[in-house]
């Protein structure tokens, strides 16, 4: 994913921006001491509650 976008997206709780690890593929909130996961070039920007189990 390109960093340029990345840096467009805010956090869906807070809003407030991202620190990006792209080396660990994560979003982090700070804020909110919540990491959103980036799956196949895609964030994952579910409230934590609303995520769910891979079997």
């Amino acid at each position: 994913m390109k960093t340029n976008i990345l840096e467009v997206l805010v956090c869906p709780i807070c809003k407030n921006k991202f620190d990006i690890d792209l080396q660990n593929n994560k979003l982090i909130c700070k804020l909110d001491s919540i990491d959103f996961y980036i799956e196949d070039n895609i964030p994952i920007l579910l409230k934590p509650e609303d995520c769910f189990m891979k079997n």
